[in-house]
């Protein structure tokens, strides 16, 4: 304390000095803790480029002959994106219709659209009553009344048009249904008989899930007959699971469809034939099968008019009489079977899509332009 009392001045400086030292070691320690993480990140970071640039190791080695085959496997990649492209329509294979100019010109092309395929499926033709076997003339493909294959939201009383930014692809999804449709009508044999029960569609890109009516009214994708009160209501909208799609975010779009119609399998196989022969890029992703009732459909595919005795039924007897067998040694008369199972109505759901690149797969898919030559 004397020596402190005695040179105050002198014991304050070493006191600061100590306090600067003690403070300085905890600087420096710090930093060598900070330094050896640096350095073992180096180190490590230094150990990952040799393995890189090593041959033969884990990776692959950044060497000029790799880096060759990467661009070779890429410009493969790409013209096998290219073929894919053709392979899936668009601009190479299918060109769509012109589009409407604006919702309401596709207001009136959806009527006509309408009325087009309702004409057909209403001609005349000589058909085999399903209950009763008898032929008959009645409209070749039966339709449910007013029917509005996948738009009855657009055709109902005083609705407004659709917006001019949703026409392109209501557009496309018209045209895809009027190939499906016919596709299916012209697939029924001759006197067999046709059920459409409805034709479902996807809400388009930006389309509402209800649309607003002159009067203020909105309708759903059930829809009221458009000026009848006594239309039948149907709904012909869905949403696909998306388990089920071929949809790829970024590389292939779709648009998908549902089918639902009762016939035999003759119209279910020429159905599936024809759209195998890819005339548009569609694609089957499912096919629902229920039975009708047996009363529905068994006279209207049976052969003979009468029924087989059992011998006749299994090939072990005659219903020919006596007199009707050919003569001569071991001669029998040739009876057919008839099959014990006979070919039922089914009523069949099919759901379709329509595949297609995004625009950024086609440009993807776009060959790569050439380098520019070196200026001698």
């Amino acid at each position: 304390m004397p020596f402190v009392k005695k040179y105050p001045l002198l014991v304050t400086v070493l006191t600061l000095l100590v306090l600067a030292f003690v403070a300085q070691a905890v600087f420096v320690f710090l930093k060598m803790g900070e330094a050896a993480k640096a350095q073992n990140a180096y180190r490590q970071q230094k150990q990952q480029l040799e393995r890189l640039l090593q041959p033969g190791g884990d990776t692959l080695a950044l060497t000029k002959d790799n880096v060759e085959k990467i661009d070779a496997a890429t410009k493969q990649a790409r013209l096998q994106l290219q073929q894919m492209l053709a392979g899936l329509g668009g601009e190479k294979v299918y060109q769509f219709e012109p589009v409407p100019a604006n919702g309401t010109a596709m207001l009136f092309r959806l009527q006509r659209f309408v009325d087009e395929l309702n004409g057909e499926a209403k001609k005349e033709a000589e058909i085999i009553n399903p209950t009763s076997g008898v032929n008959e003339i009645k409209p070749q493909v039966q339709v449910p009344a007013d029917f509005a294959y996948g738009f009855s939201r657009y055709l109902a009383q005083g609705v407004q048009p659709p917006a001019d930014g949703i026409v392109r692809e209501l557009s496309h999804q018209r045209e895809i249904i009027e190939y499906l449709t016919r596709t299916l009508f012209s697939s029924r044999p001759k006197n067999q008989f046709l059920e459409l029960v409805s034709v479902e569609r996807e809400l388009a890109k930006g389309e509402p899930p209800q649309v607003t009516g002159r009067s203020g009214a909105t309708a759903t994708g059930v829809a009221v007959g458009r000026g009848a009160a006594t239309r039948r209501q149907q709904s012909d909208l869905f949403e696909i699971n998306t388990m089920s799609s071929a949809r790829v975010p970024g590389a292939i779009d779709t648009l998908a469809f549902r089918l639902k119609f009762v016939g035999y399998t003759d119209v279910m196989r020429n159905f599936l034939n024809t759209l195998a022969k890819f005339e548009l890029p569609l694609v089957v992703r499912s096919v629902e099968v229920k039975p009708q009732s047996n009363a529905r459909g068994t006279a209207a595919r049976r052969t003979a008019s009468r029924s087989p005795n059992f011998e006749a039924l299994f090939g072990g007897g005659s219903t020919a009489s006596s007199s009707d067998a050919p003569q001569g040694e071991g001669a029998s008369a040739f009876v057919p079977k008839e099959p014990i199972v006979s070919d039922n109505l089914s009523e069949y759901t099919v759901l379709i899509e329509y595949i297609s690149l995004t625009d950024a797969a086609k440009d993807e898919a776009k060959p790569a332009a050439p380098a520019p030559a070196a200026q001698p």
